[in-house]
């Protein structure tokens, strides 16, 4: 038997249309939380640079770079005088990375989760001197969220030193925000203004380094977003690397003149120091250019890569190993 056709009833296509305009409404939310998505994983895509993804880790003291998630482990290195005693803070500071480049105005945002101690972000305008009993610290600002509060210490040359406290309850998981606007430095967590400060020089050299850390020994945390981005008229950009520096030596340089008097019999080195071998352009020319054995200056001390027990940190010296290697 043939099926006959019956003609839509008048209700049927206000119901069509209902349906037409909830599948059009799906649709353009998902496409929404797609693009909001996009734009939350890659910073480029707003001017700013991804820092898990697009930042090398590679070579940072407590730093574990797993696919999408930086894990964060406190390490607690310190510089002791000879005897053994005192204990200055020796945090991390990741320069095999490429420093960021910046003009004028930035923001860094994090979104922090399993914080089990006092998660710290410190933001170097400068990279501090580093040695086996002394550190100088030069421009930096450091954050370290306490359970209920926010420690900050802002560094300039040599001894300047400012501390500020800020009321600031924490939760295991949170989010916080650096901002940097003409003088002034304002934190935000959770989306709320937590206060501000004033910010003179710290980063006046235009360039940026990183370092993650927490404040309590052993304690760890991770995140999957850290993000630095322009704000206003700002530019973040990468900046230009020397870990790919290779060594080019001429014919009247050290090693060139000790291998023609004596063949491959004879070597010339120098104690290195990572630091300097990784932000100083003449620096690092002087050590591959003339040297064909370098000697870790500081870098294989105990209090450097085995500041505890149970603590390991032998990124530095291993960039010394590599550059030279």
């Amino acid at each position: 038997m043939q099926q006959s056709f019956r003609p839509p009833s008048p209700s049927d296509p206000k119901k069509l249309s209902k349906k037409v305009i909830l599948i059009g409404c799906i649709a353009l939310l998902v496409g929404i939380l797609a693009f909001a998505t996009i734009m939350t994983r890659n910073g480029r895509q707003q001017g700013g640079i991804d820092i898990v993804h697009d930042y090398d880790w590679s070579h940072a003291n407590g730093v574990s770079s797993m696919a999408d998630t930086l894990e964060v482990t406190g390490l607690d290195r310190r510089i002791v005088n000879q005897d053994g005693t005192g204990g200055t803070l020796n945090t991390p500071i990741n320069l095999y990375a490429s420093p960021l480049s910046i003009t004028g105005d930035f923001e860094a945002s994090a979104i922090i989760h399993n914080a089990e101690g006092s998660p710290a972000i410190q933001l170097y305008g400068e990279a501090p001197v580093i040695y086996d009993e002394w550190r100088q610290e030069n421009r930096s600002v450091r954050i370290v969220y306490a359970p209920d509060h926010l420690d900050i210490q802002q560094y300039g040359n040599r001894k300047y030193k400012r501390t500020y406290q800020l009321a600031a309850p924490r939760k295991e998981n949170f989010s916080l925000r650096i901002q940097h606007i003409g003088k002034t430095i304002v934190l935000w967590v959770n989306g709320a203004r937590i206060g501000s400060f004033s910010n003179s020089s710290v980063f006046s050299s235009g360039k940026i380094w990183l370092g993650l850390d927490d404040a309590q020994p052993g304690a760890k945390w991770s995140t999957k977003e850290l993000i630095i981005s322009p704000l206003g008229g700002g530019k973040v950009s990468p900046g230009e690397p020397l870990n790919a520096t290779v060594a080019q030596p001429t014919a009247d340089a050290l090693k060139t003149l000790i291998s023609k008097k004596n063949g491959n019999r004879t070597a010339i080195g120098a104690a290195i120091a990572s630091g300097p071998l990784l932000t100083d352009a003449r620096y690092r020319a002087l050590a591959l250019n003339e040297f064909s054995i370098f000697t870790p200056e500081n870098e294989m001390k105990a209090q450097f890569i085995h500041p505890s027990p149970d603590t390991y940190a032998f990124s530095d010296a291993d960039t010394i190993v590599e550059t030279r290697t």
